[in-house]
């Protein structure tokens, strides 16, 4: 497998290694591979070595909503581990407004999804949401690990374990002297091959390999381009329509990606992935633009 650099980026056999930060690539490494997850978690956790997770188990990461009014949500990864608590990590490459509001939700999901009618509140177990951050949340602080827990205001103390969330700051990530948690977050910034194996974590190795494999994988390659393809145009619509203070170029920008992916021969399936567009929408713009 020939490896080589070029100014755009890490390339594979002429091909450009495909971009871990994005959803559908992150959420393949880490939710599908015990090791490359329970690494990349208990080094968040900063577990002591008789505490730290041995054994984890994937849970599909979709929460439908119970009502015509309530939202459905589509986490990046869900798992649980041996003792039932659950730990959700979501990769987010851009700040679309109020993420501490919708972090907090999509926590309070995955909490209130334990809960049966009937069971009482003790069946609980600890939630832990982990938020992968491409963009800097927190303007006040120079660190790129907070974590978030209930306490009690006055005394500063921690009235539970039950909620925690960690956001990841990948723009305040430091250089050099890297601990674990820091050698992942390097590795979601696509370091050289010869960096990831200066890192001597074996599971960072065995996610980089997965992500030269992807990146060679003709199916994932065409979902990458045409993901990387519509955010880029679609941000460019939204600068556009911002610039413009108009709703509808938002909604052109919108249909003009689609027709372009329609006209491209990209399948509906990917365009799905790509634009995160629902069926239905997809179908009704296709039938506006009089498309097969």
């Amino acid at each position: 497998m020939k490896f080589l650099k070029r100014k755009e980026g890490f390339f594979v056999n002429n091909i450009e290694l495909v971009d871990p930060k994005y959803d559908f690539v992150f959420k393949m490494l880490f939710g599908s591979d015990p090791e490359i997850f329970i690494s990349f978690v208990n080094s968040v956790l900063n577990l002591e070595e008789s505490k730290a997770i041995v054994d984890v188990t994937f849970i599909n990461p979709e929460l439908h909503k119970e009502a015509e009014d309530d939202k459905a949500i589509r986490l990046d990864v869900l798992a649980k581990l041996a003792d039932g608590d659950l730990i959700n990590i979501e990769m987010q490459m851009q700040n679309h407004g109020h993420y501490i509001k919708r972090s907090l939700y999509y926590w309070s999901k995955v909490y209130h999804s334990q809960l049966k009618q009937g069971e009482n509140y003790d069946t609980l177990k600890k939630t832990i949401a982990i938020h992968v951050l491409n963009f800097s949340l927190f303007k006040h602080s120079k660190h790129y690990h907070t974590e978030a827990v209930v306490m009690d205001a006055e005394n500063k103390v921690q009235l539970t374990d039950m909620f925690s969330i960690h956001y990841l700051d990948l723009a305040k990530l430091p250089s050099g002297n890297y601990n674990t948690l820091e050698k992942w977050l390097r590795f979601l910034k696509q370091p050289s091959k010869e960096e990831v194996l200066q890192m001597n974590i074996p599971a960072i190795t065995k996610a980089y390999k997965q992500l030269e494999n992807m990146s060679l994988d003709s199916g994932i390659r065409a979902r990458y381009d045409a993901k990387r393809k519509f955010e880029h145009d679609y941000v460019t619509g939204l600068d556009t329509a911002k610039d413009e203070g108009r709703e509808e170029g938002r909604k052109e920008e919108k249909i003009n990606v689609v027709k372009n992916l329609f006209l491209a021969g990209v399948s509906i399936d990917i365009i799905q992935t790509a634009t995160g567009l629902s069926l239905a929408e997809i179908h009704r713009i296709q039938q506006e633009l009089n498309l097969k």
